[in-house]
């Protein structure tokens, strides 16, 4: 079955907002492309439109907390970086308890072009102090995660995907928690959002072929869960980083910089590079990016091939 994170906001946000009458939410002209068009139907009087206009969306919502609401301001993914000032200055450096949502994030936003699709937002997100960060696999992930994140102090950023994923069906995470999906001993696959499943489906295929991959699930991306992810690498022959985000600052950068204070080897990271993004069907996007499924495969064969002594085989 098929759903998109982005598509379980809005519900989340009408069962907490039923508790919690502090919760407002607020948005840049995408109400019905974030999926919150019932909370504005449900609660008028605490839903805000600002137009297009990501600063203020940033500043009225680092208001709002100030007066003691829990803001939840929800625009595209690439959109955020038009107002990273105002998040630096006015949520982060005075760690408010605004939660950003950015949906269709990485390429997802397929057809619309680069101008539309997010590959840098992680970079600025991680950088910042007291952020608490998810990226969810699939849309049951974003189900649990959203509402825990609610419960805790400071300002959190949601990135959820537009594209529909497969519900995989896996043991609801914990915020802060990274997961062992699949367990293998030649190498490490690490993946997060909408990577995750493509980094399983690739680990089923190497099975074929006698390569046992141990595939690493990252929903929460800060709070980082250094230990899981030290405790594989030391056991295979190497690690593999899957994300929709470019290499540079994002998770992998971040997977690079524990496994080094670690003592371990720097992983081999799978990413976008030296592009804004294009126009095209997502797997398309996929395929020109190197993010397919059968490129995992590929990356993990000449991972195993580079290391592999003469005379030996799978």
């Amino acid at each position: 079955m098929l759903s998109s994170p982005r598509d379980v906001l809005g519900k989340v946000l009408l069962d907490i907002a039923d508790e919690d009458p502090n919760l407002v939410v607020l948005t840049a002209d995408l109400g019905r492309s974030c999926r919150i068009d019932a909370f504005a139907n449900r609660f008028p009087d605490r839903f805000f439109d600002v137009g297009i206009a990501e600063q203020n969306l940033m500043g009225i919502a680092a208001g709002f907390a100030l007066y003691g609401f829990i803001p939840v301001a929800c625009t595209f993914a690439v959109f955020t970086g038009r107002a990273f000032d105002q998040i630096r200055q006015s949520i982060a450096y005075s760690n408010l308890p605004v939660k950003i949502v950015g949906t269709h994030s990485g390429l997802s936003n397929a057809k619309d072009g680069a101008t539309h699709q997010a590959l840098f937002d992680l970079a600025l997100f991680l950088n910042l102090p007291h952020f608490t960060i998810l990226n969810p696999r699939d849309a049951d992930d974003a189900r649990t995660l959203l509402p825990q994140t609610f419960n805790r102090p400071g300002p959190a950023y949601f990135r959820l995907s537009r594209e529909e994923l497969p519900r995989l069906g896996t043991p609801p995470p914990t915020l802060g928690k990274g997961q062992i999906l699949r367990t293998g001993k030649d190498v490490t696959i690490a993946a997060t959002g909408a990577m995750v499943w493509r980094s399983l489906a690739a680990a089923d295929q190497l099975e074929r072929y006698g390569i046992a991959a141990e595939v690493l699930s990252y929903s929460t991306l800060k709070p980082f869960d250094e230990e899981l992810l030290w405790e594989s690498a030391q056991k295979t022959q190497g690690v593999i980083t899957v994300e929709d985000h470019g290499i540079l600052g994002g998770f992998g950068s971040q997977i690079a910089f524990s496994l080094g204070r670690h003592g371990l080897p720097a992983p081999h990271m799978m990413g976008t590079w030296e592009t804004l993004g294009d126009t095209g069907s997502l797997e398309d996007l996929y395929r020109l990016n190197g993010l397919s499924v059968e490129h995992i495969v590929r990356k993990v064969e000449s991972l195993l091939n580079r290391q592999r002594q003469p005379g030996q085989k799978h």
